[in-house]
């Protein structure tokens, strides 16, 4: 599969205003003064595939003024499609046509918010969607994190501001930045996509041993303050405690043998309280058996209210289908005889309908959500007349207990002694099987943590046999490597293989021994860029199906950087020599990838491949009324 976007045509339009800019499908040059519109064209394109950013009309005030949307028509495998995206209102929404932009009209159109799409470009182009790992910040915990078309775009549009700069592929942006070595695997299908489920379980396994380790350091400052670290001699404290309760329990129950020989006859209002009290128990039990009736009723209804709510799902999926097919082709049958009927060109997808089901649809909805409202208050209702009953049977207890009492309880003073002591062994008793607890629950952290450990193991080797099933990255690297340094000697700037190489760590091109990232803006610089793309797309035109490059370069203003002549030393400029072969390898480059430039005065040999020419003055850019298309 040839995993390449093509792109066709940007429409800028407005209620009285529209241009059509098309692109050669090898190389298309835009030409022409500053502030023309020039960038703007490579903008509004970054724009409709997926750019977060909204314009400034208080700069880009012409396209303020004349234009409210504007189409982007692509061509992928297999598949045209139309992107439109308004440039004002719902500017985060995007209508998805599959079709061309003249045929739009036959269909309807996907919405989705922006950042949608870069899912929907990836399933087209069938780039495998790839989470890796991420560590949160301050943290051994891990996380993931989605690689997106965005990321890619890195490498397909350079702006004006990273043209022969240190800011190349956003390396300003640290939110940004770190993603490109990741992004540079996934182009190159380094990374193999049934990685993403092991990584997602690496990292909560790698979590859970963090979270291990955090609780068993916690617990055992717990133990620590109580000086209590030693298991052994907490076990002889609880076998010594228990001993004592038992040895007062045996002493206690034979004062309560001789109270209760001694009160065996209980007075009339005793048994009248004993017998209110019971009465206050059953009916208690009458209202926990109605909240259980209630509480089945309502699990009843809930599940009702799940099958509407699949039923509401399910109809608006019927409708979602209908946007990828053309109107003409919606098949309409009989209700009666269920024969189809003969479509007719003024016929449409029968809204009213749908709307009508999903009303009915939400009207019972709405209906069981009264009933369940009326289910849980009586629920509520009677959990309140549980609670006075609970108060009532408490008031019981208490007069019962004043009643008791009042009864010659023999040996009352010894027994209240024995309770207090057995009260205070108790607490001891539990504060030391607290402690011991504590012990238990330190060994299955412990246990858990190296049954995680070996999991983590296990995974870690799952995830290094995969990775070594993904593209031989030593053909690649050997092969972008001698082409990067082949570019930049045809760019006129010396390189053998111990100065001019890709990183293999971070996939980044160095120079002399240091990063594109660390020398400072000038021609040199910008050179270094375009041998670095250059080797990058080189690939792709060679191994089309096994690149995940959308295999288009956007590129703005080549010759800000460009001397006056090839005897000048200053290495921040380029001499004709150099920007002359640049364009050559444009146009060679532009046979298998298609490649747009902007710029303000391209050299005479590649005039053929200069499309459009704006001027700032007299509205002769890339607004120009003279040329409206309405």
């Amino acid at each position: 599969m040839n995993k390449k976007i093509k792109i066709n045509k940007l429409i800028i339009e407005g209620d009285e205003y529209k241009r059509t800019i098309s692109f050669d499908e090898s190389l298309t040059i835009i030409s022409g003064d500053g502030w023309s519109g020039k960038s703007l064209v490579l903008k509004l394109i970054d724009y409709c595939l997926g750019k977060r950013d909204k314009f400034n009309f208080n700069v880009q005030e012409e396209l303020g003024l004349y234009c409210n949307e504007v189409y982007l028509e692509i061509e992928l495998p297999n598949q045209q499609i139309t992107i439109l995206r308004p440039l004002k209102k719902n500017h985060t929404k995007i209508y998805l046509y599959y079709s061309t932009y003249d045929e739009r009209k036959s269909y309807l159109p996907k919405v989705i918010d922006y950042g949608e799409l870069g899912d929907i470009l990836f399933g087209l182009l069938d780039i495998p969607i790839i989470n890796r790992i991420k560590s949160k910040a301050k943290s051994n915990e891990k996380t993931t994190e989605r690689l997106s078309f965005r990321d890619i775009m890195r490498f397909a549009f350079i702006p004006q501001q990273e043209i022969g700069t240190n800011v190349f592929l956003k390396n300003n942006d640290k939110f940004t930045s770190y993603k490109n070595t990741p992004t540079f695997e996934l182009i190159h299908n380094l990374l193999n996509p049934d990685a993403n489920s092991i990584n997602e379980e690496i990292a909560n396994t790698t979590n859970l041993i963090e979270k291990c380790k955090k609780d068993i350091n916690t617990f055992q400052q717990y133990l620590d303050v109580r000086d209590a670290e030693d298991i052994i001699q907490l076990q002889e404290d609880i076998d010594e405690l228990n001993s004592k309760i038992e040895d007062k329990k045996s002493e206690k129950q034979g004062y309560v043998s001789a109270y209760k020989e001694a009160n065996k006859k209980q007075s009339s209002m005793y048994e009248k309280l004993k017998q209110e009290t019971l009465e206050v128990v059953n009916k208690k039990k009458e209202i926990l058996r109605q909240k259980r009736d209630l509480n089945i009723s309502l699990t009843s209804k809930q599940e009702l209210m799940t099958h509407y709510r699949e039923e509401l799902k399910q109809l608006s999926a019927t409708v979602e289908v209908m946007h990828l097919v053309k109107i003409e082709n919606h098949i309409k049958n009989c209700p009666l005889c269920n024969s189809e009927l003969i479509h007719k060109d003024e016929d449409i997808f029968d809204y009213n309908l749908t709307d009508q089901l999903r009303k009915q649809l939400e009207g019972k909805i709405k209906i069981l959500d009264n009933t369940i409202a009326l289910v849980n208050e009586k629920i509520n209702d009677l959990e309140k007349e549980y609670a006075n009953f609970e108060d009532r049977e408490k008031v019981l207890s208490i007069a019962l207990e004043e009643y008791t009492q009042k009864i010659s309880i023999p040996n009352f003073s010894e027994i209240e002694v024995i309770n207090r002591i057995i009260i205070d062994l108790d607490s001891k008793l539990n504060s030391y099987k607290e402690l011991v607890g504590v012990h238990k629950k330190i060994r299955q952290l412990e246990i858990e943590e190296e049954e995680y450990k070996k999991k983590l193991g296990v995974l870690e080797a799952s995830l290094q046999s995969l990775l070594n099933e993904v593209e031989d990255e030593e053909v690649i690297l050997e092969f972008l490597n001698k082409k990067y340094i082949e570019l930049l000697q045809k760019f006129k700037y010396p390189a053998t293989a111990e100065k001019a190489y890709i990183d293999e760590q971070s996939y980044m091109p160095w120079y002399n021994n240091a990063s594109v990232f660390s020398h400072d803006s000038g021609g040199l610089l910008m050179s270094i860029q375009l041998s670095y793309l250059g080797a990058i797309l080189l690939w792709k035109s060679k191994f089309p199906e096994r690149q995940n490059h959308p295999g288009f370069l956007l590129l703005d203003s080549l010759s800000k950087y460009m001397g006056t002549n090839s005897e000048g030393e200053n290495a921040d400029t380029l001499d004709p020599e150099s920007y002359k072969a640049i364009y050559e390898f444009l146009i060679e480059l532009s046979e298998h990838i298609q490649i747009i430039v902007v710029e303000n005065t391209p050299p005479p040999f590649v005039q053929k491949y200069n499309k459009y020419k704006f001027y700032r003055t007299e509205m002769r850019g890339l607004i120009n009324p003279r040329l409206n298309e309405k």
